[in-house]
């Protein structure tokens, strides 16, 4: 098996405690091929994972149900990369300067808005019209590279002011012409389904398992345009097919490029597309057009168009806790440059 090298990484991580499990996928526009789905879902009930297992997809909710959600909307000229948020909420940023008012979807888009990261909107309240009043009313920084949930969060704002309709709703017209059912916005059922467990969370009182980890994405009723989506790795192998495909079921071809072209750049040299993160810096081997993104839960998902493949990693690093699961970026490199490798020695045996 070609991709024995990275199936070696994910055993050795669930063998010194880095996960508790994992299900890993690579292929290219048109095969996908399982490396592995390995180790358990739960140390509590210690149930096996299988190629099924859905996992909280955490952050890569922006760029499998938000980004794409955006675009369609662009596509269908109900909105633009560069209208600002004032022509959809009035009192964005009311009193405040300078004024949220005044940034654009596409400054959201790529991180450069200058909102903030994070806030616990959690402890504030868990109404969802709270939740957003707040948001809206938010102060702005310089407007530079800036990883923000809260932009994201504000993105989510918008597709359902637009659409009229909740994210779950507004979810499947991206997911259900791609065939996608097993990505959706939770909560899911564990008598149903094999679920990787996340946080055993001290103010829910619960482990976490099924509903979703990240803590302003439930307040919000477990919705939300920077957290929420769970899924099972085929499901993202295949949205990341559409993306190698240039698939117009998906967006236009010219806003699925667009996605990928350098919006901004941080200081620390990270580059950003619309949503996703440009480049990786950590390997050699894989090509500078490379795309992708991380979920703090364990999840990540990286595009090579360059070469012609993908590689989805889905972990529950966060469990028990998020003390655990400290060395998730050392096997995420070491996992992609393992999985770079097995395609440049296909496409040199190829070409021999």
């Amino acid at each position: 098996m070609r991709f024995n090298k990275a199936k070696a990484l994910l055993v050795k991580a669930i063998e010194v405690g880095d996960i508790p499990g994992a299900v890993a996928i690579a292929g290219d526009a048109y095969e996908v091929e399982l490396i592995g789905a390995t180790g358990v879902t739960s140390y509590v009930t210690e149930t096996q994972v299988t190629a099924d297992s859905y996992y909280d997809l955490a952050s890569l909710t922006k760029v499998i149900a938000t980004l794409p959600a955006v675009l369609q909307l662009i596509d269908a000229g109900a909105l633009n990369l560069d209208d600002y948020l004032l022509d959809y909420f009035p009192n964005a940023g009311w009193f405040q300067e300078p004024s949220l008012a005044y940034v654009t979807v596409r400054e959201l888009l790529s991180h450069s808005s200058g909102l903030e990261a994070w806030r616990p909107l959690f402890a504030l309240s868990n109404v969802k019209e709270v939740i957003y009043a707040n948001v809206l009313q938010s102060s702005l920084g310089e407007k530079v590279y800036r990883y923000s949930d809260l932009g994201f969060i504000l993105l989510g704002m918008l597709l359902e002011r637009i659409h009229g309709q909740d994210l779950r709703e507004i979810s499947q017209k991206v997911f259900g012409p791609l065939g996608l059912k097993r990505l959706k916005y939770g909560p899911l059922d564990p008598m149903q389904d094999s679920i990787a467990a996340t946080e055993d969370c001290g103010w829910r009182m619960k482990m976490c398992e099924g509903i979703v980890h990240d803590e302003n994405a439930y307040a919000l009723g477990g919705a939300a345009g920077h957290a929420g989506l769970f899924g099972i790795a085929e499901d993202v192998a295949r949205y990341a097919q559409a993306w190698l495909k240039l698939d117009e079921v998906l967006a236009s071809r010219i806003l699925l490029k667009e996605a990928q072209r350098e919006q901004c750049r941080g200081d620390d040299g990270v580059r950003r597309g619309l949503g996703w993160q440009l480049g990786w810096g950590s390997t050699p081997l894989t090509s500078p057009g490379t795309f992708g993104h991380t979920g703090f839960s364990g999840t990540s998902l990286w595009i090579d168009p360059e070469q012609g493949w993908f590689a989805v990693l889905l972990t529950n690093r966060i469990h028990p806790n998020r003390r655990f699961g400290s060395n998730i970026q050392r096997l995420r490199s070491d996992f992609h440059e393992a999985i770079a490798q097995s395609f440049i020695q296909k496409a040199s045996k190829a070409s021999t």
